[in-house]
């Protein structure tokens, strides 16, 4: 922004130098000599240059749509500039082609020609020199035969809009006839004029693309953080960078998984004497650590189920081994506890149940809300084993599939042995982790 007042101001310092050269100019009482009139009207030339530059730098800002930032351009050339055409044609679909996006001085009954119009340059149109130039002194060319007969347009200056020397448009801008004293050939300070101006739109267009491409970085960074921050609270902040890294999509598959479900004891009897907020603070006090520990070991807790959750390890992403995983964050729940019950009066105690097998992962619900949801005879079973937990007087059941998983290395097991569990035809081995 800065910047952009910085140029503004250099332009109108330069425009008051000229009219204040072009005005002592006029008090002089010399001969209006050939070169006298030449120097004036050089000068006036390079007054209403620094008009339309300052103009259009007061008016055009990295806000200012490009087409209308085009069409500014034309309107002032042919208004400031005395000229009867002025166009500003950008890339068609033909290879080398441009077409008119912009431009003023045509009648009604041209516009609609004007609009179907497209011409090609030459490979040498620009090559020369940075701009073309058609006046009553210069021979035909390819070129100016080409834009006379497109636009009605024998006098003329070509234009190219570079930005890292690729044209991205072309300013075309001329009169019909050229008869002194009013029309003045077009000359190289009005090609200068339009070269300046050509900059002009090559700098908005450059401010335009660092703005755009800035705010789309930023518009992605909020979209991540707003995922992160919705998903984080389902799942651990590096699953949740894994998912966000690798764009891992919800969709529906049957993986294996290890479901973890965990189990407040003696929660109804706790509760029933204490009032809504002492409840919730104690829920959330168990659960904060709780989950943070769920976090540690990549897993995702699906649903509070009042006094407890259920939790799956292995999916949406696999982090190392799921029932490894699922059976540490048990045994280090535990210990926490433990030393947590060292400093409360009520002692809290927990049965977690843990079993592995396939599962139906994917995104379910409605189109107004989907949650990312686990089903499946493995959920059913972790569920079953947990409330076993007080039937054989444990805190950590785990099923023989995921006992034959692990490393049971600095753990206590015990075996239950085949215990029938409703919904299951065959007995499932249980191991108790002490």
């Amino acid at each position: 922004m800065e910047a952009g007042i910085s140029t503004n101001h250099k332009l109108l310092q330069e425009l008051d130098y000229y009219k204040k050269q072009l005005d002592e100019m006029s008090i002089v009482n010399i001969g209006d000599s050939y070169t006298i009139s030449e120097l004036k009207n050089e000068l006036r030339q390079k007054v209403q240059a620094f008009s339309v530059l300052a103009a259009l730098q007061q008016t055009c800002t990295v806000e200012t749509p490009i087409n209308e930032i085009y069409s500014r351009v034309v309107q002032a050339l042919c208004k400031d500039l005395v000229m009867d055409k002025v166009l500003l044609l950008t890339p068609a679909m033909i290879p080398g082609g441009y077409k008119p996006n912009s431009w003023a001085g045509f009648s009604s009954e041209e516009t609609p020609v004007i609009e179907m119009r497209e011409i090609a340059f030459s490979s040498s149109t620009f090559s020369n020199k940075n701009y073309l130039l058609h006046n009553s002194k210069s021979s035909f060319t390819e070129d100016s035969d080409l834009i006379n007969w497109s636009f009605k347009l024998p006098f003329f200056i070509a234009v190219p809009v570079m930005i890292d020397k690729m044209i991205v448009a072309i300013l075309l801008a001329g009169r019909i006839r050229e008869l002194k004293p009013i029309h003045l050939p077009l000359n190289e300070h009005d090609a200068e004029t339009l070269i300046a101006i050509s900059g002009m739109i090559a700098t908005f267009l450059q401010n335009k693309r660092v703005v755009e491409f800035k705010m789309r970085i930023e518009q992605q960074l909020r979209d991540k953080n707003e995922i992160m921050n919705k998903f984080s609270q389902q799942v651990s902040k590096n699953v949740a960078e894994e998912l966000v890294r690798k764009n891992v999509e919800y969709k529906s598959e049957k993986r294996e998984v290890c479901i973890m479900f965990l189990d407040i004891r003696n929660f109804t009897p706790f509760a029933e004497n204490k009032e809504p907020e002492e409840v919730v603070h104690y829920l959330n006090t168990l659960f904060d650590f709780m989950i943070s520990i769920i976090d540690r070991h990549n897993g995702i807790v699906n649903q509070f189920l009042g006094d407890g959750f259920m939790t799956t390890f292995g999916a949406p992403v696999i982090a190392g081994n799921p029932c490894q995983n699922a059976v540490d964050a048990a045994c280090e729940i535990l210990e926490a506890l433990h030393q947590k019950n060292q400093d409360s009066e009520h002692k809290t105690t927990v049965g977690i149940g843990i079993h592995k097998g396939n599962a139906i992962t994917g995104n379910i619900g409605s189109s107004l809300r989907r949650q990312f949801s686990i089903t499946g005879n493995v959920v059913i079973l972790a569920s079953r084993i947990e409330q076993l937990t007080k039937q054989y007087a444990a805190q950590i059941l785990i099923s023989s599939e995921v006992y034959n998983s692990i490393d049971l290395k600095g753990k206590t097991t015990e075996s239950i042995g085949p215990v029938s569990i409703k919904g299951r035809s065959l007995p499932v081995e249980l191991f108790k982790i002490r």
